[in-house]
Protein backbone atom coordinates (compact mmCIF):
# COMPACT_ATOMS: atom_id res chain seq x y z
CA UNK A 1 0.00 0.00 0.00
CA UNK A 2 2.93 2.85 0.80
CA UNK A 3 4.62 1.78 -2.53
CA UNK A 4 1.27 2.38 -4.56
CA UNK A 5 0.48 5.66 -2.45
CA UNK A 6 4.43 6.80 -3.61
CA UNK A 7 3.86 5.80 -7.15
CA UNK A 8 0.78 8.19 -7.45
CA UNK A 9 2.15 10.89 -5.40
CA UNK A 10 5.30 10.74 -7.60
CA UNK A 11 3.71 10.33 -11.16
CA UNK A 12 1.20 12.97 -10.27
CA UNK A 13 3.55 15.54 -9.58
CA UNK A 14 5.85 14.04 -13.02
CA UNK A 15 2.73 14.64 -14.62
CA UNK A 16 1.90 18.21 -13.80
CA UNK A 17 5.84 18.53 -14.87
CA UNK A 18 5.52 16.48 -18.18
CA UNK A 19 1.81 18.21 -19.69
CA UNK A 20 3.13 19.35 -23.06
CA UNK A 21 4.35 15.64 -23.52
CA UNK A 22 0.94 13.95 -23.95
CA UNK A 23 2.38 10.15 -24.54
CA UNK A 24 4.01 11.02 -21.28
CA UNK A 25 1.41 12.12 -19.16
CA UNK A 26 -0.84 9.02 -20.71
CA UNK A 27 1.66 6.56 -18.96
CA UNK A 28 2.10 8.49 -16.15
CA UNK A 29 -2.21 8.67 -15.65
CA UNK A 30 -1.67 4.48 -16.85
CA UNK A 31 0.87 3.97 -13.60
CA UNK A 32 -1.11 5.89 -11.35
CA UNK A 33 -5.12 3.55 -12.46
CA UNK A 34 -2.85 0.39 -11.46
CA UNK A 35 -1.57 1.86 -8.44
CA UNK A 36 -5.72 2.29 -7.88
CA UNK A 37 -6.57 -1.53 -8.84
CA UNK A 38 -7.75 -1.64 -5.24
CA UNK A 39 -9.89 1.02 -5.62
CA UNK A 40 -12.52 0.66 -8.41
CA UNK A 41 -14.12 3.97 -7.32
CA UNK A 42 -10.35 5.75 -8.04
CA UNK A 43 -9.59 3.64 -10.74
CA UNK A 44 -12.50 4.40 -12.97
CA UNK A 45 -11.80 7.72 -12.31
CA UNK A 46 -8.49 7.52 -13.76
CA UNK A 47 -9.41 5.91 -15.98
CA UNK A 48 -12.05 8.79 -17.18
CA UNK A 49 -9.40 11.07 -17.60
CA UNK A 50 -7.36 8.54 -19.59
CA UNK A 51 -10.05 8.38 -22.23
CA UNK A 52 -10.81 12.10 -21.87
CA UNK A 53 -7.26 12.59 -22.80
CA UNK A 54 -6.90 10.36 -25.85
CA UNK A 55 -10.07 11.57 -27.46
CA UNK A 56 -8.54 15.51 -27.05
CA UNK A 57 -5.47 14.17 -28.91
CA UNK A 58 -8.31 12.06 -31.86
CA UNK A 59 -7.39 8.49 -30.15
CA UNK A 60 -10.99 7.48 -30.19
CA UNK A 61 -9.88 3.68 -30.12
CA UNK A 62 -7.98 4.14 -27.59
CA UNK A 63 -10.37 6.00 -25.14
CA UNK A 64 -13.22 3.05 -26.24
CA UNK A 65 -10.31 1.08 -24.60
CA UNK A 66 -10.53 3.11 -21.42
CA UNK A 67 -14.01 2.83 -21.11
CA UNK A 68 -14.28 -0.75 -21.72
CA UNK A 69 -12.05 -1.23 -19.07
CA UNK A 70 -14.28 0.81 -16.89
CA UNK A 71 -17.31 -1.38 -18.34
CA UNK A 72 -15.64 -4.43 -16.77
CA UNK A 73 -14.79 -3.39 -13.42
CA UNK A 74 -18.22 -2.23 -13.21
CA UNK A 75 -19.41 -5.65 -14.28
CA UNK A 76 -17.09 -7.35 -12.11
CA UNK A 77 -18.80 -5.76 -9.22
CA UNK A 78 -22.47 -6.10 -10.31
CA UNK A 79 -21.63 -9.65 -10.89
CA UNK A 80 -21.14 -10.08 -6.98
CA UNK A 81 -23.55 -6.89 -5.56
CA UNK A 82 -25.96 -7.58 -7.89
CA UNK A 83 -25.68 -10.52 -10.13
CA UNK A 84 -29.22 -10.35 -12.41
CA UNK A 85 -29.39 -13.39 -15.22
CA UNK A 86 -28.84 -10.80 -18.17
CA UNK A 87 -25.79 -8.78 -16.75
CA UNK A 88 -22.39 -9.52 -18.14
CA UNK A 89 -20.26 -12.43 -16.07
CA UNK A 90 -18.52 -10.06 -14.88
CA UNK A 91 -14.59 -8.94 -16.54
CA UNK A 92 -14.69 -11.68 -18.72
CA UNK A 93 -17.53 -10.80 -20.68
CA UNK A 94 -15.20 -8.26 -22.08
CA UNK A 95 -12.22 -10.59 -23.02
CA UNK A 96 -12.92 -11.15 -26.55
CA UNK A 97 -13.19 -7.21 -27.08
CA UNK A 98 -10.00 -6.69 -24.74
CA UNK A 99 -8.43 -9.58 -23.05
CA UNK A 100 -6.57 -7.19 -21.11
CA UNK A 101 -10.20 -6.88 -19.55
CA UNK A 102 -9.36 -9.67 -17.46
CA UNK A 103 -6.91 -7.24 -15.55
CA UNK A 104 -9.84 -5.94 -13.57
CA UNK A 105 -11.32 -9.29 -11.92
CA UNK A 106 -11.38 -9.35 -8.19
CA UNK A 107 -9.47 -6.22 -7.55
CA UNK A 108 -11.05 -5.19 -4.37
CA UNK A 109 -10.80 -5.60 -0.34
CA UNK A 110 -12.95 -8.13 1.08
CA UNK A 111 -16.12 -6.16 2.60
CA UNK A 112 -16.25 -3.42 0.10
CA UNK A 113 -20.01 -3.10 -0.90
CA UNK A 114 -22.54 -0.69 -2.58
CA UNK A 115 -24.47 -0.41 -0.03
CA UNK A 116 -21.46 0.96 2.09
CA UNK A 117 -21.30 3.72 -0.33
CA UNK A 118 -17.89 2.60 -1.13
CA UNK A 119 -18.12 2.91 -4.82
CA UNK A 120 -19.93 5.37 -7.35
CA UNK A 121 -22.83 6.49 -9.53
CA UNK A 122 -20.95 4.26 -12.43
CA UNK A 123 -21.80 1.14 -10.17
CA UNK A 124 -25.18 0.48 -11.22
CA UNK A 125 -27.15 -0.99 -13.92
CA UNK A 126 -27.55 2.46 -15.34
CA UNK A 127 -23.76 3.00 -15.00
CA UNK A 128 -22.93 -0.15 -16.98
CA UNK A 129 -25.22 1.06 -19.65
CA UNK A 130 -23.58 4.95 -19.75
CA UNK A 131 -19.43 3.09 -19.76
CA UNK A 132 -20.54 0.52 -22.74
CA UNK A 133 -22.12 3.59 -24.55
CA UNK A 134 -19.18 5.94 -24.15
CA UNK A 135 -17.09 3.33 -25.22
CA UNK A 136 -19.29 2.46 -28.34
CA UNK A 137 -19.44 6.16 -28.80
CA UNK A 138 -15.68 6.49 -28.91
CA UNK A 139 -15.10 3.41 -31.36
CA UNK A 140 -17.40 5.07 -33.64
CA UNK A 141 -15.28 8.31 -33.82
Amino acid sequence: MVKSLHVILSDTIKMKEAQPDTDLVLDLMHRIADAHRSSPNARLTWLFHMAQRHNENEGHAEAAMCMIHGSAIVAEYMSIFESKPYFPKGAVAFENISPNALEESLHFEDGLSIEEGGLGKYFTESGLVGLLELAATSFFQ
